[in-house]
């Protein structure tokens, strides 16, 4: 008896077999974009997305034995950034307030500066 190799996608625990004939695609509405493999070989995933971050599982068995990797993918989207106002004036005493809308991710930690030096909020420096 031969090798059999299998993949599954690990998600709140549940396995999920990938592949069904060589080819399985992303739920409705996902377009033309899936998961391939050549058994027994190596999985690609196509255009991937945030939501395909997790883990993978490699399952491979024989009529003696059998064996699970696992693999981490983390799906990264680029950062970008706008922050409003672009200037403000304010009166002596008054407050100025920035706003910093950020897309993209994952986002480690978000900092602002003045002058070059880090700028610590009100919680913080309470601490």
């Amino acid at each position: 008896m031969g090798s059999r190799l299998r993949w599954f996608r690990e998600r709140d625990g549940i396995l999920s077999d990938l592949l069904v004939k060589g080819r399985s695609k992303r739920p409705t509405g996902a377009g033309n974009v899936g998961y391939t493999s050549q058994a027994p070989g190596p999985i690609l995933l196509t255009q991937v997305r945030p939501e395909d971050s997790g883990f993978y599982i490699c399952h491979l068995n024989n009529s003696i034995s059998q064996i699970d990797v696992r693999i981490s993918l983390d799906v990264y989207v680029p950062l970008s950034v706008q922050l409003s106002p672009s200037s403000q004036i304010v009166d002596v005493g008054r407050s100025a307030n920035f706003r910093c809308l950020v897309s993209g991710g994952p986002i480690e930690s978000i900092s602002w500066f003045k002058d070059g030096n880090p700028i610590q909020n009100d919680s913080a420096s309470s601490s």
